[in-house]
């Protein structure tokens, strides 16, 4: 009977306090890594969305190049359409006539339903997405459909360069993005 005070049942109070120090520890680590990541997924699906805004904003465009010719009676083109410098502006002709274009203006790009005047059009960029700068070179550079000129046997078509910038909750990313779109108007 006398070793029985020494087996005594339960836990010493310095064991309880390394055991709760322990847990403690490690649900911190757990939870910070959670939110790291949690974070970050969020981030990454924002960077995702906005890319897919960009590249539906260049399907747009893609798309009024693709059922339209290219209006080289535009006189407006920055660099003139006789130079092979890029335009900040690009006119087209649909097929009901009508000259669509599409031109940037204070870092937004713009859709105008007759000319490329930011008073008359229409902002097509989504609100975090600024434009940085936006390249349209037209090729050939003078009108293939025009029979009184001499101009090569060649399908109009543009390459569009955009640059871009998302800003999402205090970062910004940039991102570039070039094609090369052929219209699909065939008059020979």
């Amino acid at each position: 009977m006398i070793g029985d005070k020494y087996h005594r049942q339960g836990f010493t109070l310095i064991e309880l306090l390394i055991v709760a120090a322990s847990f403690s520890v490690i649900f911190l680590v757990a939870t910070t890594v959670y939110s790291n990541a949690f974070r970050s997924h969020r981030t990454i699906q924002s960077k995702q969305e906005s890319s897919a805004d960009v590249r539906y904003l260049m399907e747009t465009i893609a798309r009024a190049i693709r059922t339209s010719t290219i209006n080289y009676a535009y006189t407006d083109y920055a660099s003139g359409i006789t130079n092979p410098l890029p335009n900040d502006a690009l006119s087209l002709v649909a097929s009901d006539g009508s000259t669509p274009c599409y031109y940037l203006h204070s870092n937004k790009l713009y859709f105008g339903a007759a000319d490329c005047d930011a008073a008359h059009g229409t902002d097509i960029t989504p609100a975090e997405i600024q434009i940085i700068n936006i390249n349209f070179y037209i090729n050939p550079l003078t009108d293939p459909y025009d029979t009184t000129a001499t101009t090569p046997n060649m399908q109009p078509h543009v390459t569009i360069a955009l640059e871009s910038e998302v800003i999402l909750r205090g970062s910004r990313t940039s991102s570039f993005q070039q094609t090369t779109v052929t219209s699909r108007v065939y008059r020979r």
